[in-house]
């Protein structure tokens, strides 16, 4: 299922052929690590199955665009690479304690989506989700539980670092701040930092 090498190859292959370090482009940083996995996976032959796994990082880029909405940029990772990543929408309540999370990513050959909420609590975040991604070929995965406790907020990026390893080392930087530069001609918008994990 999700250590598929050749799609961890095609993803890893467009990310590295990109500028690196992004993390001056995004706000803040909302990290997850120990992030379990459980679903179903369907192969090319109708091969069928279901998976549980654990231990996956979850990391989200978020760049602030109104008053509690956040454009983000996300990427599920382990320590071989990245496996897939999305762009999408968060919405906090005005606590800042509980946030819906719409995201996705798809082209030609490849697509993936993220859905679920984030909830801040006693000092961490935790986010329950579901998801899925494809090749157009060969398998469809549906994540029915994406689950990662003990998230970290980090808006210091310039050592946006945890567990011995850089955040979206491998992104494109000029895709979040090309985003960025989007989000800041829109009219109306109200910049303003997350009142929690700080």
């Amino acid at each position: 299922m999700m250590k598929r090498f050749a799609g961890v190859a095609i993803i890893l292959l467009l990310l590295f052929t990109v500028q690196v370090q992004a993390q001056s482009a995004c706000d803040y940083v909302l990290s997850f690590e120990d992030v379990s996995l459980s679903g179903t996976s369907a192969e090319d032959g109708y091969l069928f199955s279901g998976f549980s796994q654990y231990g996956y990082y979850l990391d989200i880029c978020g760049i602030y665009t109104g008053s509690t909405t956040d454009s983000i940029y996300a990427e599920l990772s382990d320590d071989s690479g990245v496996y897939w990543f999305v762009y999408g929408t968060m919405i906090w309540n005005e606590e800042m304690t509980r946030a819906f999370v719409q995201a996705s990513y798809l082209d030609e050959v490849y697509s993936t989506y993220l859905d679920g909420t984030v909830r801040y609590s006693h000092g961490w975040y935790k986010i329950s989700a579901k998801g899925g991604d494809n090749d157009s070929s060969s398998y469809i995965d549906i994540y029915k539980k994406i689950n990662g406790t003990w998230g970290a907020y980090n808006n210091a990026m310039a050592s946006a670092s945890q567990g011995g390893r850089t955040k979206f080392k491998n992104l494109d930087a000029s895709k979040v701040s090309g985003l960025r530069e989007k989000i800041q001609t829109l009219p109306g918008q109200e910049h303003r930092r997350l009142k929690v994990g700080k």
